[in-house]
């Protein structure tokens, strides 16, 4: 499994300080974690589905119950006097099947209708998200998580930000945040910028060797587009968004050097030339 999602950058964001690297930007804006833990499945749990029944299993000796569909989990707070109760949201993903996979998609959900109760929300832009993910140790070497390569992981969230702006032209239906009263999806754009900061000279040196790789995918020449839309214009609408989110959500200013982010930072990482 691999770790995206706030939890996912907030826990690099600590490992990286622990260990004192050097990073692209020095002072990386804090990360944002919501109950929602975004998680991505490896398609091999469908391929030998006694692995997904197993771990379908241990959802529920966890406490956790289906949400809504076969990939979207949760289980209340252990803080039940809350007026308002609240939860802890696991939802998975997963990547695009390869053809010699054989692995079933149905209604967005990978995995579904193959008998294990179990799904992954279908993500077309993780193509490269198991591409030498990125190991951390957590908690004195007593745990170890994978989150993606920044490559993928930027992949991703740039796909996400760009929701926003289709959100703002009013081509997709907004999703609006009660408690900010701001689109959910502005996180995205945010997220964007805290990634580029936390890039380490051999993690962007990975990254534009990746996107090497990958220059003639179709989906990342789209995302790579979309990147130049939202951050390329140093007063474009992804640097306004990415700060509007800091002050309204974390009520904090958010000064970006479009230099060090955008030219030696996202544009590289994702093969923009």
């Amino acid at each position: 499994m691999i770790l995206t999602g706030g939890l996912g950058i907030r826990l690099k964001q600590h490992c990286l300080r622990e260990s004192k690297q050097k990073t692209l930007i020095e002072a990386i804006p804090e990360a944002h974690v919501t109950q929602d833990i975004d998680v991505f499945l490896n398609l091999q749990m469908w391929l030998e589905p006694e692995r997904a029944i197993a771990f379908r299993a241990m959802l529920n000796r966890l406490g956790y119950e289906v949400a809504r569909h076969s990939w979207h989990f949760k289980k209340p707070l252990l803080n039940s006097a809350e007026v308002l109760q609240r939860f802890v949201s696991l939802e998975f993903q997963a990547r695009t099947p390869l053809e010699s996979e054989q692995v079933k998609i149905q209604k967005k959900q990978v995995g579904k209708g193959m008998g294990t109760d179990l799904a992954g929300y279908h993500t077309p832009e993780a193509f490269a998200v198991y591409d030498s993910p990125v190991s951390l140790t957590l908690l004195d070497e007593l745990g170890r998580i994978r989150v993606p390569n920044p490559y993928a992981w930027l992949n991703l969230k740039v796909a996400a930000a760009y929701d926003w702006l289709k959100e703002q032209r009013g081509e997709i239906e907004p999703r609006i945040d009660r408690e900010t009263g701001m689109s959910r999806r502005l996180k995205h754009v945010y997220d964007v910028y805290v990634l580029v900061a936390m890039l380490t000279e051999q993690e962007r040196t990975e990254a534009i060797e990746l996107a090497q790789r990958y220059e003639n995918h179709l989906l990342a020449l789209a995302i790579a587009d979309q990147a130049v839309e939202l951050y390329a214009d140093p007063k474009g609408k992804g640097i306004q968004g990415a700060q509007l989110y800091a002050y309204g959500s974390l009520k904090a200013s958010l000064s970006i050097n479009h230099e060090e982010f955008w030219e030696e930072g996202l544009k590289p990482a994702l093969g923009i030339f």
